[in-house]
């Protein structure tokens, strides 16, 4: 039974695949939702779809390997894009070419003329659509958490050392763990009134507390008036009504792009430096599907190499090669070997630990993990 020791790990990274141990939706079952909307959504899903696909491969950087067809992220922020064109066609020279073919597209699946504003009007519609699908699938009671009772167990250990939590998840699955082992934590807003609570990234300033980091956005953020962008995100219960939909970071290329202002500029500072504080990060369920954390892991690897990644997932060696294949100078930053004797990269176990398990089968034991 392989073990690592964690008790010295003070930053984890956690992805989608970790809130799969509490049945919630992964990113493909998300896309099929996507994909099988009806009505006039459907109408300019297809023709974004026609318009998306045959470029999706060309316009994605190298680092970027391309494994399926685009998921509901990119679904989304493609017709943002397009969206923004029609308000503003100079703005953006490619924004506005891509505006142009789904405009035609569109009149190819409604089978007749179609105006800007109606382009856009159905183009809006799809959007809320997949706003609704991805709240509804993931805004729903958590009854229990007893499948992830060891990370809750590691988690409980931890928190006395100030351990910092950072996830690219929407749910609101590790806000209900922390109560579950009744632990205070900070997640960078401040109370201000009623239910509602303000961004301030000074939160986290000499805090002793547990951090919770939601670099993509959450289900229960929306947007409020207020000049400044640091304070216009404001965390409400999910189920008030009354409000905006939620702020999610959704999307491939931009948020690379988005990660240079407001709350996911600071979200991803704060990774950065906790990240350079620490020798090693613990990945739970992450598919290394953001260029902008990858970036900081890359750089993060190469500064030391006492520096080292546990990947628990269970496809941890798959995402292992694929990881080092996009960034592949970083093979003789980590001492690998060029291949096994089945043709395999070798990694060593001490820059990087594939733990080819899903998250509820790793088991704790008050200072490291092990999986059968």
């Amino acid at each position: 039974m392989p073990e690592i020791l964690v008790k010295d790990s003070g930053v984890m990274l956690i992805g989608s695949g970790f809130s799969r141990a509490l049945k919630f939706p992964s990113v493909d079952e998300l896309t099929q939702r996507t994909r099988s909307m009806e009505g006039n959504a459907s109408d300019a899903l297809r023709a974004i779809l026609n318009t998306l696909e045959p470029i999706y491969s060309t316009v994605l950087p190298r680092e970027w390997k391309l494994k399926q067809r685009p998921n509901y992220e990119e679904i989304y922020y493609y017709s943002t894009t397009i969206s923004r064109a029609y308000a503003d066609p100079i703005h953006d020279a490619n924004a506005s070419i891509a505006r142009k073919e789904f405009h035609a597209q569109l009149e190819s699946t409604l089978g007749h003329k179609c105006g800007g504003d109606c382009a856009d009007g159905v183009l809006h519609v799809m959007m809320e659509s997949i706003l609704d699908i991805v709240h509804g699938d993931l805004n729903r009671r958590i009854t229990s958490v007893s499948p992830l009772e060891h990370f809750c167990a590691m988690l409980r250990d931890l928190s006395p050392a100030g351990v910092r939590v950072f996830t690219t998840n929407h749910d609101l699955v590790l806000e209900r763990i922390f109560r579950e082992i009744d632990q205070d934590y900070v997640d960078g807003f401040n109370f201000t009134k009623g239910r509602e609570y303000v961004w301030d990234v000074r939160q986290f300033q000499d805090s002793k507390l547990p951090w919770l980091v939601k670099l993509h956005g959450s289900i229960d953020w929306r947007k409020a008036s207020g000049p400044n962008y640091f304070k216009a995100i404001r965390k409400i219960d999910a189920e008030v009504p009354g409000y905006g939909p939620p702020e999610l970071l959704l999307g491939t290329l931009n948020k690379y792009f988005e990660y240079t202002q407001g709350i996911y500029f600071s979200g991803l500072q704060l990774l950065a430096n906790s990240l350079r504080e620490s020798s090693k990060l613990l990945s739970i369920g992450y598919g290394f599907g953001d260029l902008g954390v990858n970036n900081l892991i890359v750089h993060w690897l190469e500064g030391s190499k006492d520096r080292r990644v546990v990947i628990v997932d269970p496809n941890a060696k798959e995402l292992e090669r694929e990881f080092l294949e996009a960034y592949d100078f970083l093979r003789t930053a980590l001492d690998c070997r060029e291949e096994d004797s089945n043709g395999n990269l070798v990694v060593p176990d001490s820059r990087m630990l594939a733990a080819g398990t899903r998250i509820e089968r790793v088991h704790w034991d008050g200072a490291s993990i092990s999986w059968d």
